[in-house]
């Protein structure tokens, strides 16, 4: 095994300060990040299609890493690593494996994340000895409903990143669907910072500029924008457009966008929508109308109103009950 820096690094305290190292397997250089205690059995992180490092959120990874060693990494032929991309699920378990092997590792545990979790399934079956638990996030079996129709989608998001010169992320992950049998119904939302709380969103069977415009005037109507507020976006075609900028213009806000490529700006939203997928589930839904229940339910009743903030910084308070206080402070 062999560091990516010729001097000893200190340990980071956070993923995003995890320095890149790199590791031979059958004279190909595997780039990978590790984290937390050294000792125990390590966790194997297996990204989606096309992910790299960086797009691990940090916060997940240093929550992984408070207990446990965590390890992410570039698979064969993708971000820092050499060689060649494999063309099969079975040959990018193959390489993981042996990347699992040249660390030194008899028994690992593995979480796979979309496509990720393909490659956590084969591995899982044909080296049953290797794992010792399996995280499946996000992902399905071969054959599953949708599975085969996963990378032809992706492709066409990142061919249109591509023609517009944006991250294909921002297509893929900033707007969330909820996959139904009537097709998609796609979901926008935008945060309150200070408490976490949903103040606007939108649903539509489509991720138009319309889309991102109605979820602000949700939460101007019910009085959570002052006028000189900012809001915060990606840089998504949605966000960027006239409709859009006219919008929040007309009701006196100021526009924030995230930095391409970067994946810390928009933290906070990707944590909701994660959240928001661990709370409702990813099973296709009878219909949109079942969707659109859903949905509210999950934000009006529970997540606003009920479900505690896991910080001790807001102690433990609800996002409503937050804002509450919020208020009583200002007040006073």
């Amino acid at each position: 095994m062999s560091a990516s820096s010729s001097s000893p690094t200190p340990t980071p305290s956070s993923y995003k300060n995890a320095p890149t190292r790199s590791v031979s397997v059958q004279g190909v250089s595997f780039a990978y990040r590790q984290l937390g205690p050294d000792d125990g059995v390590p966790l194997i992180l297996l990204n989606h299609l096309s992910a790299v490092l960086d797009n691990w959120d940090p916060r997940v990874v240093d929550g992984l890493a408070a207990r446990r060693r965590v390890i992410t990494y570039d698979n064969r032929g993708v971000g820092a690593s050499g060689g060649s991309t494999p063309d099969t699920i079975e040959a990018m378990a193959r390489d993981t494996v042996l990347f699992i092997r040249a660390l030194g590792f008899d028994q690992v545990d593995l979480l796979g994340l979309s496509m990720g979790g393909f490659i956590a399934q084969v591995i899982a079956a044909e080296e049953p000895d290797l794992v010792r638990k399996l995280i499946l996030a996000g992902t399905g079996p071969a054959g599953g409903p949708g599975i085969d129709k996963v990378t032809s989608l992706t492709v066409q998001d990142m061919l249109k990143a591509t023609l517009r010169r944006k991250d294909p992320k921002h297509y893929l992950f900033f707007i969330t669907c909820l996959p139904t049998a009537e097709r998609r119904l796609y979901l926008a939302c935008w945060l309150d910072l200070a408490t976490r709380e949903v103040v606007g969103y939108a649903m539509a069977d489509h991720h138009r500029a319309e889309l991102v415009v109605d979820a602000p005037d949700m939460a101007h109507g019910r009085g959570g924008l002052e006028p000189g507020c900012v809001i915060h976006s990606d840089r998504g075609s949605e966000c960027t457009s006239a409709p859009f900028r006219a919008r929040i213009g007309k009701l006196g806000l100021r526009h924030s966008c995230g930095r391409t490529g970067s994946c810390f700006d928009n933290a906070a939203a990707e944590s909701f929508w994660t959240l928001h997928k661990e709370e409702v589930g990813t099973r296709i839904r009878p219909d949109r109308a079942t969707a659109r229940a859903e949905v509210f339910s999950f934000i009006a009743t529970f997540y606003n109103h009920r479900r505690p903030r896991k910080h001790r910084t807001f102690g433990y308070l609800t996002p409503t009950e937050t804002r509450q206080r919020h208020r009583h402070a200002l007040a006073a």
